[in-house]
C-alpha cells in the first residue's frame, strides 16, 4: 500500500513539475509541494520500516518543511 501512494504522489509531483515548466505556469506549484511532502512523508514511513532511524527522521523532517512552505503558499498567494 505504501509502496503504490509513494508512486501515485512521485508521479503526480513530477508531472506538476514538468507541466509548470513546459508551460511556464507556475500556478499549480502549491500542489506539487504538498504532494511531494506526502511523497517524502511515506518514503519516511518506509525508512522506519526499514529500521532506517536516521534516514527516516531526516525524511520526516524535510517532509515537513515542505508541507510548511505548501500551506504557507496556499495562505499567502
Amino acid at each position: 500500500m505504501l509502496t503504490i501512494l509513494h508512486t501515485i504522489f512521485g508521479v503526480l509531483t513530477f508531472g506538476l513539475a514538468i507541466f509548470s515548466l513546459i508551460t511556464k505556469n507556475f500556478e499549480y506549484r502549491h500542489f506539487m509541494l504538498l504532494s511531494m511532502s506526502l511523497m517524502f512523508l511515506i518514503m519516511g514511513i518506509k525508512e522506519f520500516r526499514k529500521e532506517k532511524k536516521a534516514t527516516a527522521y531526516s525524511l520526516v523532517l524535510l517532509s515537513v518543511f515542505a508541507l510548511i512552505v505548501a500551506i504557507q503558499g496556499f495562505i499567502l498567494f
